[in-house]
């Protein structure tokens, strides 16, 4: 069976897809892993990365000293989203926050 995308043209089902040109985001997504050809939502590990330390910075500097310079930390779209196959428990892809 086949299935239509946008421009009309005919795409078979079981095509796999690329995950080097997937755009991740910073949320879960369905995903088909490359390493075990897992097909379903993938599932997100969060690291602190430079945008959360930079944030947590400029938070210092403007005055925030009150602990609150540590709420970057806490703020899931200025975090470095590892994308792992829940599967196999491999990194499928990641997305990085500033990055397009």
């Amino acid at each position: 069976m086949e299935i239509p995308d946008d421009k009309g043209k005919s795409t078979p089902e079981n095509s796999t897809i690329d995950t080097k040109k997937i755009r991740w985001s910073h949320k879960p997504q369905i995903m088909t892993c490359k390493h075990c050809d897992y097909k379903g939502l993938s599932k997100c590990e969060y690291d602190s990365g430079f945008i959360a330390w930079l944030m947590c910075g400029a938070c210092i500097m403007v005055g925030c000293v009150f602990c609150c310079c540590l709420c970057p930390f806490c703020i899931e779209g200025l975090k470095i989203c590892h994308h792992i196959c829940p599967h196999c428990n491999k990194l499928v892809g990641s997305h990085h926050p500033g990055k397009l």
